[in-house]
């Protein structure tokens, strides 16, 4: 009888959680929603990801009437073209951006409060994926991608600290990731030698002494720098190892030790531009981007982690990603996360400039 109530008791729970998912799913105002004439500006990364989004999201849309115009660069970029058009009318209507910009974005007061009841797919968010003008879309999972192959040819092997890549067998062959593409491997790197996201300084010390000969700004930059053999390894994330994996690069994916950690998390996030003339759009793309439908072909085919549980679960039977990525959320949980609200994102980038000075 005990087993009975128990098993009542946990249908109970899940029930009502059913019933809530399947209103969800059910055709109602939003599904039949239309934006005629109505152009959204979108700000996001360019090359694959910006095929990927347009056609997850951007043709859905477009179905429904509108128009999509992308704003491509990296966020930090983008972030400062939106301070550059304080007072006008914004460069672009919903952004994209990784958790390094995220401090920056709240405090300049460049994004509008959400209107979670216009986006009912955030709903299941735990209330660490979302706060009141920013909501989580996605994990990224930052370590070193290297070229397997060439590293076994040198008797180089696999890099399990980011020190590890400025040994002389690799001199010539790295690359290292600019500021602007994010600070998680500084990070990681500071923390071999004393530091943290509070102290990066002995890390940017570390650069320094390697003498590190090409920062890459671009994962499309880098990718035709694998391919063409100019580069064995770099810090890097599991996406990209996954998506030129799959162009027959024998790539592979290492998650150096970051204090009692391995590899370094990143948070996809999304908001909206506070003065857009098209809210319900930018309300409809966001609300697009969290149902469990693009969030699993997102991560499938970009290699990043889903949000949402039920599609991360899902991911688990593809071997490439299962080689390359982190998919449950035990082993997500095990990786350190930086608290980018304790981070001075400006003085960091200041002391990289200067280091990084040629």
């Amino acid at each position: 009888m005990r087993n009975s109530k128990g098993w009542a008791r946990a249908l109970g729970r899940v029930l009502p959680a059913m019933m809530a998912a399947a209103l969800l799913a059910a055709p109602g105002p939003a599904a039949a929603q239309r934006f005629d004439g109505v152009t959204i500006r979108v700000s996001t990364w360019g090359g694959s990801w910006r095929d990927r989004i347009q056609e997850l999201i951007g043709a859905d849309f477009e179905s429904k009437g509108g128009k999509v115009e992308y704003v491509i660069g990296n966020a930090l970029e983008n972030f400062n073209k939106l301070l550059a058009a304080r007072g006008q009318k914004p460069p672009f209507d919903v952004m994209e951006f990784q958790s390094d910009v995220w401090k920056a974005l709240r405090e300049s007061g460049v994004l509008m409060p959400l209107p979670y009841a216009a986006i009912p797919n955030a709903a299941g968010h735990a209330a660490s994926q979302k706060d009141a003008e920013t909501v989580a879309t996605w994990t990224l999972e930052e370590g070193i991608v290297y070229n397997a192959e060439k590293l076994a040819a040198a008797g180089i092997a696999k890099p399990e600290k980011y020190s590890d890549l400025f040994q002389p067998k690799l001199a010539g062959r790295i690359a290292w990731p600019d500021i602007s593409y994010g600070p998680y491997a500084l990070i990681g790197l500071a923390t071999e030698f004393g530091g943290d996201e509070l102290n990066v300084q002995p890390g940017l010390d570390r650069i320094r002494q390697a003498n590190v000969g090409y920062f890459y700004r671009s994962s499309v930059e880098l990718s035709t720098k694998f391919a063409s053999g100019d580069v064995w390894a770099a810090p890097w994330h599991a996406g990209w190892a996954v998506r030129v994996k799959r162009t027959g690069l024998p790539l592979a994916m290492s998650f150096p030790k970051v204090k009692d950690r391995h590899g370094v998390i990143a948070s996809g996030m999304i908001g909206i531009v506070k003065g857009t003339a098209v809210g319900p759009a930018a309300e409809y793309w966001v609300n697009r981007y969290l149902s469990p439908e693009v969030q699993e072909a997102l991560g499938r085919a970009n290699g990043i982690a889903p949000v949402n549980a039920a599609a991360l679960a899902k991911l688990k039977a593809d071997p490439l990603l299962a080689e390359l990525m982190l998919l449950t959320p035990e082993a997500i949980a095990g990786t350190y996360a930086i608290d980018w609200s304790r981070i001075d994102l400006a003085d960091i980038v200041d002391k990289w400039n200067r280091v990084t000075a040629r």
